[in-house]
């Protein structure tokens, strides 16, 4: 049987579960979950399969969007790829303005006349990609929608993208990934209470 791109992402180690909170986060929280999206670029067979579903899953949208801003630094190489693909300008999103030359924090000289889709690799809390939207929407850029690889699908990112009107397309959710675990009870107790929490 064919493994669905979820399956793809577990089996290769991208995508790792554990029954207790034992990942440490970026923002300082731990959790039972880690999907490094980075080890993408070691797998081509990976990587083609989740370029191809994004491109996929972009046509089915039917966004119009004439340039890609992909946000530093997780999201860059597959942003890269993915506006080659597609022949598209491409630019990306400091987390903090570089420290020396120009101190920029919007890289690649994309046009501010063209419709922006802005790439993230993984949205848990959205601190992230929150910041990144607030710079664009700073530098006078027309943002269209976002796309992630990963979604937590945490209220508090729903909620955003509902009241600043961005549409959010994510590849794979947090639903999705706590389907993988229906034999599992004590990993996927782990994850949905870990969701709960911090879905408070």
């Amino acid at each position: 049987m064919e493994m669905s791109l979820i399956q793809m992402f577990q089996t290769s180690g991208c995508l790792q579960v554990a029954s207790a909170n034992k990942f440490l986060y970026a923002s300082g929280l731990k959790g039972p979950i880690y999907c490094d999206n980075r080890s993408l670029l070691g797998n081509p067979i990976l990587r083609t399969e989740t370029l191809n579903q994004l491109i996929s899953l972009l046509r089915k949208s039917e966004i119009e969007f004439e340039s890609i801003m992909a946000m530093a630094t997780g999201a860059i190489a597959m942003g890269s790829l993915l506006a080659d693909k597609l022949e598209l300008p491409l630019g990306y999103v400091r987390a903090q303005s570089k420290g020396h030359g120009k101190q920029s924090l919007i890289e690649g000289d994309v046009d501010k006349n063209t419709k922006v889709l802005i790439f993230e690799d993984l949205i848990n809390q959205g601190s992230s990609i929150k910041k990144g939207i607030d710079a664009l929407n700073s530098a006078g850029y027309e943002i269209v929608g976002v796309l992630s690889i990963v979604n937590y699908e945490f209220d508090v990112v729903k909620n955003y993208f509902s009241q600043e009107g961005i549409p959010l397309y994510s590849l794979i959710k947090f639903s999705e990934i706590v389907s993988l675990f229906e034999s599992s009870p004590e990993t996927k107790d782990a994850l949905l209470r870990w969701h709960a929490q911090l879905n408070t």
